[in-house]
């Protein structure tokens, strides 16, 4: 897995507090023990994976979704980006 699905989980992770390191669509052992961390923080089973329930939880808690789909917009565009990133995720 990688790529703009990948990015825009690390966007939304380290949106959280739980920063990956940088964002390049790379689902690496820094972007595993992020998710860990977040799934902990969330209630979730701990999977190191972005299951349907974790990227709910990513989505919706405490955010406000026309700022955020604008960031992330901002961000993958950075990075040459031309997709929908909270699409990219479903």
């Amino acid at each position: 897995m990688g790529g703009d699905p990948v990015a825009a989980a690390q966007f939304l992770l380290g949106w959280h507090g739980f920063p990956s390191g940088p964002i390049d669509g790379v689902f690496g052992e820094r972007l595993e023990i992020a998710v860990s961390r977040f799934q902990s923080w969330a209630g979730l089973p701990q999977v190191g994976a972005v299951g349907p329930a974790a990227l709910e939880a990513l989505e919706t808690r405490g955010l406000d979704g026309p700022f955020l789909r604008a960031h992330l917009h901002f961000e993958l565009r950075l990075r040459g980006a031309s997709i929908d990133p909270l699409a990219a995720l479903d």
